[in-house]
């Protein structure tokens, strides 16, 4: 009974070490995120539209800067993508033979959030707050007497029908930048996805038969994710991760051996050398990017994609 007991014993030690403990970190810098951000946009449209009667004609010109703000509850992977500013109206509304010059502002922020649940980034509905205001430059009249009786009678009605006509400006102004907006936060949610190659990374590395979950923790400068069971904590990254920082980096217990390594490596320098467009000097297009390669740090190998960019998006981010 002993020497059976002493086999079973050995068995699952044996067992054991077969089966090395998973433990996989993915660690996205906040700078990174923010970084993919469009400048800031100057854009002037047409306006030509009927209105009480009088045909308005002008020009609409929209300035507005982009930002992104993360969450201030840190154990949340998820911010807000923003875009503030104003829309400038300068019309002329001709109805014969009165010709009325004005200004409408309309004050805007429109934001979405984004969140990062698991896999991929996702997107909530846009919202936006607005407000209007305008005012009547001048008016253009026939000369003498009938141009002096025209302005009188004018006047009151064209500030009667401003309310109303500042109601139409803001709808049509929120509805325009709404769309457009739409369109920007689904490219960044596209391309913030494309950079992140955590599905394929995954089915790499994690067994297939292994029902593990998702778990989070965001810091100051990090959103950080990684596979275990339910209940499971993050593991704790070796000290020296407070030194070795990159936009993106891949953590992983052991060592890189095996052909899920080296798939996983190829499949990073892929992203890596995708950046281009974050580095202040792109490279010429007989330049090759040089690629990254693992690192050993203590009991753990880690892939730094994009080392190169960190410093420069840090700069930019103070300054901003």
């Amino acid at each position: 009974m002993l020497s059976l007991l002493a086999v079973r014993s050995t068995s699952a030690q044996e067992a054991a070490a077969e089966s090395p403990e998973i433990k996989i970190v993915l660690r996205i810098s906040k700078d990174f995120i923010c970084s993919h951000g469009p400048p800031p946009i100057e854009r002037v449209a047409p306006i030509d539209r009927c209105l009480f009667g009088a045909r308005v004609t002008g020009t609409a010109t929209t300035k507005g800067q982009a930002a992104l703000t993360v969450d201030g509850d840190q154990s949340k992977p998820s911010f807000t993508f923003h875009f503030k500013g104003t829309t400038t109206q300068r019309t002329v509304a001709s109805q014969h033979p009165v010709k009325a010059y004005s200004t409408g502002v309309t004050t805007f922020d429109v934001y979405r959030p984004i969140f990062f649940e698991g896999l991929e980034f996702s997107d909530g509905p846009e919202v936006i707050e607005a407000s209007q205001s305008s005012r009547l430059d001048r008016l253009s009249v026939p000369p003498g007497l009938r141009g002096s009786i025209v302005r009188l009678f004018a006047t009151p009605r064209i500030e009667e029908k401003r309310p109303q006509g500042d109601a139409i400006a803001l709808r049509e102004t929120k509805a325009t930048l709404l769309a457009d907006f739409g369109k920007e936060t689904d490219r960044l949610v596209a391309e913030l996805n494309s950079r992140m190659p955590w599905k394929q990374t995954l089915a790499m590395l994690m067994p297939q038969q292994t029902e593990w979950v998702e778990h989070f923790a965001s810091t100051k400068d990090w959103i950080l994710v990684s596979p275990g069971p339910k209940g499971a904590t993050i593991p704790e990254l070796p000290e020296e991760s407070v030194e070795l920082q990159a936009p993106m980096e891949l953590w992983v217990y052991g060592k890189p051996d095996g052909p899920a390594a080296t798939k996983v490596v190829a499949l990073w320098n892929t992203i890596h050398n995708g950046l281009d467009r974050f580095r202040v000097l792109p490279p010429a297009a007989s330049t090759v990017v040089k690629g990254i390669e693992p690192s050993a740090v203590g009991n753990w190998w880690v892939i730094r994609a994009g080392a190169d960019l960190l410093e420069g998006m840090i700069d930019k981010a103070k300054a901003d």
